[in-house]
């Protein structure tokens, strides 16, 4: 009998330098000395020897390449979950170890001498098939084109569901960043912050415009947290270069039981005193102390500070409930008598009104009141896995449909 050639499923040529995969959440972090894999093809419920990479982190991913579960110091032999078809490796550096001696095999193995990571090839049918080779280019430049946000620059915008994405094991935009292999996301989320304008709450930033604690600040400066303000915009989004920035908010307007309002734009509107004196003001503003005027507005702002950013709304999350992991039988009523239904609505009107593309987070999560309580710990944040990864899939399958400005 023939036997089956030990392949090296690990590619060096294709690694994130100085870099550690964090088992709990899949995320690439920073640090000298150690790399990670890029993702590799595995075989559900199966065994995997690696050698020469150090006992670290491994990470299990589904055939969507979304993060699964992962496990620290892992040694030698892992079997995979059985709904996983990637890994991603952690590779550190070291005079026995490192990407240039690093293996991934299938089986138990315990020693091997060096084998070079080979690709899959597959026989040249093209001669034996007319049109096969038109087809293959066609299909490979499908396959490229599924992936227009990889490489660029993008940010979340929001509250403190959004502030957790700051966070190494934090909140859902590491799934969409790791599954469009994006260049740089950037976390733009303060907690209890509204759509609707007020000056009751102020936030500190780092220079770049991260929400810090206000011994962090940069300038020392408490700037208003309101996603309408001009204040609030500029300061968080003006260092940065990006290709897309997602808003989503809605939770505490909701909760404050600020009015829905309408879309009127006046010259009288003279509440955002910040966006008056810029040299972006266009003359007036909508009825910022409104939902809708507060979202029509922050939209408008941002696309004169970022006319080439594709700005993109996402509706607000279902499932908040009156205690912590308890569901209930009907939504929350806030004072006006208004369910976070209503906000979402307000959100694909203001969408529709300013043709802006609306995720519907809202309304295809799957999270309801019923069930909230498998994907908020609280009664208002989806902070565990299965919460991050709801908001994630949605977010992911429907950029899939939406372009860059400059694709």
């Amino acid at each position: 009998m023939n036997e089956i050639p030990i392949k090296n499923l690990f590619n060096k040529g294709k690694v994130t330098s100085n870099s550690y995969i964090v088992p709990t959440s899949g995320r690439i972090n920073t640090q000298s000395n150690f790399s990670v894999s890029d993702y590799i093809p595995v075989t559900p419920t199966t065994t995997y020897s690696k050698l020469n990479t150090g006992n670290y982190q491994v990470c299990y991913f589904n055939s969507a390449k979304v993060y699964l579960s992962g496990i620290n110091f892992q040694s030698r032999l892992f079997t995979t979950p059985s709904n996983c078809y990637y890994i991603r490796i952690t590779i550190y550096e070291s005079k026995s170890t490192g990407i240039d001696s690093a293996m991934v095999l299938l089986g138990d193995i315990e020693h091997s001498d060096y084998i070079p990571y080979e690709p899959e090839t597959f026989p040249d049918e093209t001669s034996t098939n007319p049109g096969l080779e038109d087809a293959t280019e066609n299909t490979l430049n499908s396959d490229i084109l599924k992936n227009d946000w990889k490489g660029r620059s993008w940010a979340s915008y929001g509250d403190s569901i959004t502030y957790l994405n700051q966070f190494s094991d934090g909140g859902w935009a590491h799934y969409v960043s790791d599954y469009f292999e994006t260049a740089n996301h950037y976390t733009r989320g303060v907690g209890g912050s509204t759509i609707s304008f007020n000056t009751a709450y102020t936030f500190y930033c780092d220079e770049k415009g991260q929400t810090v604690s206000s011994s962090s600040s940069y300038d020392g400066i408490g700037h208003n947290c309101c996603f309408s303000s001009w204040d609030r915009i500029y300061t968080t989004l003006n260092k940065i270069d990006i290709d897309m920035i997602i808003i989503m908010g809605g939770t505490n307007d909701f909760a404050a039981g600020y009015s829905l309002g309408d879309l009127s734009f006046s010259s009288s509107n003279s509440f955002d005193t910040a966006w008056i004196s810029s040299s972006y003001y266009n003359g007036g503003d909508y009825s910022i102390k409104s939902f809708k005027g507060g979202l029509a507005s922050t939209v408008m702002k941002i696309q004169a500070l970022k006319p080439n950013c594709r700005v993109i709304l996402a509706t607000p999350l279902s499932g908040r409930t009156n205690t912590a992991m308890v569901n209930m039988t009907a939504p929350q009523i806030n004072r006006n008598g208004n369910t976070m239904e209503h906000f979402s609505n307000a959100v694909m009107e203001v969408g529709h009104f300013l043709s802006v593309p609306v995720i519907d987070i809202y309304g295809n999560t799957g999270i309801n009141f019923f069930n909230s309580n498998q994907f908020i710990r609280d009664n208002t944040h989806p902070n565990t896995i299965a919460g991050k990864k709801a908001i994630a899939s949605v977010i992911i399958g429907e950029l899939k449909r939406i372009l860059p400005r400059n694709f």
